[in-house]
């Protein structure tokens, strides 16, 4: 089970959904927060966060998209979830929404015994 600070069980598993099916991105991360998170969470940089967590318990796989698949990235879980904190940083500082990927694109395993208990 991942501890995840407190995030519900619904914004947990509306993302395990979106990077099953098509990858969740940055925007489908502050769209869980959202629909189902706290009040005041659904910011870029809280989604930064949260994003940040689930690719260092590697629970889920930072890619970019490479045609019509996804390439994971080459480096650590660590290094990969310091790289998405320092982008959304970036971007919440400009005060604007990420663009579709323009951070991360947040796969699942192939394996499903990675499924979080949610």
């Amino acid at each position: 089970m991942i501890d995840a600070d407190g995030v519900s069980h619904d914004v947990l598993e509306y993302i395990w959904e979106q990077a099953e099916s098509d990858g969740a991105t940055l925007r489908d991360v502050i769209a869980a927060l959202i629909e189902y998170g706290t009040p005041g969470m659904a910011t870029v940089e809280e989604a930064g966060k949260l994003a940040a967590h689930l690719v260092r318990t590697e629970l889920l796989i930072p890619a970019e998209l490479d045609g019509d698949d996804f390439a994971p990235w080459s480096s650590s879980p660590g290094d990969s979830a310091e790289r998405i904190e320092r982008e959304t940083l970036r971007i919440a500082r400009e005060k604007r929404l990420p663009l579709p990927g323009e951070v991360v694109w947040l796969v699942a395993p192939q394996s499903s015994e990675r499924q979080p208990e949610v």
